[in-house]
């Protein structure tokens, strides 16, 4: 449904879908297929979640459709610098800010309310929930960081010395493997010296 919503507010309005289990043959008022034809010419996107099965459709309808193109659908209430890098098949949702020199792989989907802070790199197919900050961080493929995450800030770190706490430098980065999942309400502070 929110697919749809963007692809609307950015200027597409003849919309179909495609989903071979689906019972009716209509979704929002819209035309459903059981099977769209190969040669396919026109763009596409697909709105999967499951960042698995969203590579795999999308890999196999290029295959089937090489004149089609696929998109990538950015909210237009979103903030995006002209100096970050989206990969095609990304969907970033509402109210979204992505800043300069971060780059997110193809097929990445972040949802409502989130933060790429500069620098950051988001692999690809990952899934980056809704009112998250990511910050001083290296995302690897297929990653899934869930609802109100913070990952990449300053720690919370004191050395007592002599009576007196000073504070301990984070000015490291985080970088998570491939294929890792984060439970919502997490956070992962960014390294220490």
């Amino acid at each position: 449904k929110v697919a749809t919503d963007i692809a609307e507010s950015v200027g597409f309005h003849n919309i179909c879908y495609e989903d071979p289990y689906r019972e009716n043959n209509t979704f929002l008022n819209r035309k459903v297929y059981k099977s769209i034809k190969e040669n396919y010419k026109d763009y596409y996107f697909v709105a999967i979640g499951d960042n698995f099965l969203r590579e795999k459709v999308s890999s196999q309808f290029s295959i089937d459709n090489k004149e089609a193109e696929l998109l990538s659908l950015i909210h237009p209430s979103s903030i995006i610098s002209s100096k970050c890098s989206i990969g095609i098949g990304t969907i970033i949702m509402p109210l979204c800010a992505i800043n300069s020199y971060s780059k997110l792989g193809n097929g990445v989907i972040i949802n409502t309310n989130s933060i790429i802070e500069h620098d950051v790199v988001i692999g690809k197919e990952c899934v980056i929930g809704s009112g998250n900050i990511i910050k001083n961080s290296i995302l690897g493929d297929k990653v899934v960081i869930q609802d109100n995450c913070k990952i990449g800030l300053k720690g919370f770190g004191f050395i007592p010395i002599k009576n007196k706490n000073f504070k301990f430098p984070h000015i490291g980065r985080v970088v998570i493997s491939n294929d890792v999942e984060i439970g919502s309400g997490c956070t992962v502070d960014r390294g220490s010296i």
